[in-house]
């Protein structure tokens, strides 16, 4: 596993999209769980798992701000019905 790290930088995260980082973050958990790791391991995995948790948090965050505007925008658009 320390070999799977080492071979993943951060930088490649970015190049994921939400559902390829969610389903590597889960690999993490389940390989956590699993246990047989070292505690380097164990480690390293981790951080990247909490790399990978927070770049989906960022998408996430970013899509509601878009779905938002476009709410906003959508309801703008629109004529009112007392007019």
């Amino acid at each position: 596993m320390a070999q799977y790290q080492t071979n993943q930088s951060e930088d490649n995260i970015q190049d994921l999209n939400f559902e390829e980082a969610y389903s590597k973050l889960g690999e993490i958990v389940q390989s956590l769980e699993n246990g047989g790791l070292t505690l380097l391991e164990s480690t390293q995995i981790y951080e990247r798992g909490m790399v990978l948790a927070n770049y989906c948090n960022h998408l996430l965050d970013d899509t509601k701000l878009r779905i938002t505007e476009i709410t906003q925008n959508n309801n703008h658009s629109r004529p009112h019905e007392d007019e």
